[in-house]
Parts: C-alpha cells; sequence; structure tokens
C-alpha cells in the first residue's frame, strides 16, 4: 500500500538525515483528538462489587489502632459489623463520585498520553487539494511517499500489541462514549469526525521512550524516529515550491546514493480542472 506525508518546504532535510516527528496528541489541528467522551468511569456493577469487597474485609488492625477506651465499649465483631454497614450505605454516594470525575479523568487521559505517545499521520492520497494547502505551506512543500510494506512500519511486540504498526482512521458522526475501565488505543487514538475522512489518514503510534532523537523547541520537545531509505519510494514536489528549494533539493537526492531507487515527480496545475497533475522527472 501507498502511503503519504506532507511537508513544508523548511522539512527538506528530513531525506537527508531520515529521522520523522511523531508527534504528542497536544500538537494537532484537531481540538478532538484524545479527548473521548467518557460516559462512565466504570460499570455501576463494578463499583458496588468494590465496596462489598472493601465491606467484607477484615478491619482488625483498624480496631487494635483504636483508643482503649472505645475498644471497653466496642468489641471488635461490633467494630467489624459497623465498618461494614458504613461502607456499604456509601455505594450510591461512591458511585456518584466516581462517576463526577470524568471532567478530570479526561484532562488526565491527554495529559499523560502526551507524555507517553507520538504519533504519525499518513493519508491514502498524495493529490489532495487541501491537504497540499494545509500540510505543505500552500504548494510551497513537498509529499514523501512510504512503502507500508517496510519493517519501520510494522514493530508490534505480540499480536495484542496496539503500538507500533499502521492502523487506519476510524471516521464517525459521533463521538465514542467509552467506559474509562474498558477502553482501546482505537477508541482514543483513531476515532476521528467525519469533517475529516476527505484524508484518508492511517496512523502508527510510539511510545516517546523509544524515540532516537529528541529536540528541545521553544514550543516543547519533539520526538525524532529513524526511518531506512528503502522505506521511501517517491517524492512529489509542490506546483508553488521556490526555485532556489527545488533547485537545493534535487541538488541533496542526487548527491544520496541511498535515494537512488527514490522516484522524483512534479505537480503542476491542471489546464481545466481543479486537480494537480504530476510529471516524473526521474
Amino acid at each position: 500500500m501507498r502511503l503519504f506525508k506532507y511537508f513544508g518546504p523548511d522539512r527538506a532535510a528530513i531525506l537527508q538525515s531520515r529521522l520523522i516527528r511523531f508527534s504528542q496528541p497536544s500538537s494537532f489541528n484537531d481540538p478532538f483528538e484524545f479527548l473521548p467522551f467518557i460516559e462512565r468511569i466504570d460499570a455501576p456493577e463494578n463499583i458496588s462489587q468494590r465496596f462489598i469487597d472493601e465491606a467484607n474485609k477484615d478491619f482488625s488492625a483498624q480496631y487494635d489502632a483504636l483508643d482503649d477506651d472505645i475498644k471497653l465499649t466496642t468489641s471488635k465483631a461490633q467494630f467489624n459489623e459497623y465498618m461494614k454497614d458504613a461502607l456499604l450505605s456509601k455505594i450510591s454516594d461512591g458511585s456518584a463520585l466516581i462517576q463526577a470525575q470524568i471532567g478530570y479523568a479526561q484532562e488526565k487521559i491527554i495529559e499523560e498520553m502526551n507524555k507517553a505517545l507520538g504519533v504519525l499521520c499518513l493519508s491514502e492520497k498524495h493529490d489532495d487539494l487541501l491537504m497540499w494547502a494545509h500540510y505543505a505551506d500552500c504548494h510551497r512543500g513537498f509529499v514523501l511517499e512510504f512503502d507500508s510494506e517496510s519493517p519501520f512500519f510494522n514493530q508490534r511486540r505480540s499480536v495484542n500489541d496496539d503500538l507500533r504498526h499502521l492502523k487506519p482512521v476510524i471516521y464517525s458522526e459521533l463521538r465514542p462514549a467509552i467506559n474509562l475501565s474498558n477502553t482501546s488505543v482505537e477508541e482514543l487514538g483513531l476515532t476521528k469526525s467525519t469533517h475529516w475522512s476527505y484524508e484518508k489518514e492511517w496512523r502508527i503510534i510510539k511510545a516517546l521512550i523509544d524515540a532516537d532523537t529528541i529536540t528541545s523547541t521553544a514550543q516543547g520537545d519533539v520526538f525524532l524516529f529513524e526511518f531506512p531509505s528503502d522505506a521511501l519510494r517517491a517524492i512529489y514536489i509542490g506546483a508553488k515550491m521556490q526555485g532556489d528549494s527545488e533547485l537545493s533539493l534535487m541538488k541533496n537526492i542526487e548527491a544520496d546514493e541511498s535515494l537512488a531507487h527514490l522516484a522524483i515527480f512534479k505537480a503542476r496545475v491542471h489546464g481545466s480542472h481543479y486537480e494537480l497533475v504530476f510529471d516524473e522527472v526521474r
């Protein structure tokens, strides 16, 4: 499968460094990224069961810590029964209290995801006019074509590994309503509004701790992962790329033997339709 990544002209050095950014969710242009609608923290029956389990525990240690004066009037059995009744009477209050923490849970999800995970976003399309405008500096940048069969895109460590391999984004009219105690990466990071469906996006999510290089900027740390040159198949140069930028880009490609296999296309505006034409120049 062919997958594509759009870049501005200032990112041309990626062809030599072979370092690509896996972005934290907070840097995305969609404010709903990794921000699910949490319908509930846990199922009510599970919350109730936790109170029941707690109530059935032995409270001997707590009893032993009581003042001797209290022990004179209250036996250990009475104390255990009192603690059990107190906990069971709070089941409904406890459930409501836990559910009230949903807003806090949403904030913590995005906070923890930003610390732990980076996402590489790719597209099935290399000729989308909007993406050229939004992600390739108004057609002054370029698009790289990747080979999705490259081992770089499949580094999963087990059959149950949700990270380190490509997955398609799911487009939905409704935000997923999740149960926080039983959710998945697909619900958290692979579901987007149908407004974005034109991007035909695929993603690979990796742990930031595995980054090959970390650079510091005024906006925060940037986590870069190294990919092999054979993961690249082609480059598409924007219709409005400046002449000096294009010349420099071509020289760097020609001088790099590891990119000898790279096909090069130059975009131009179609004469009569709202579309781009790509002429192969190598």
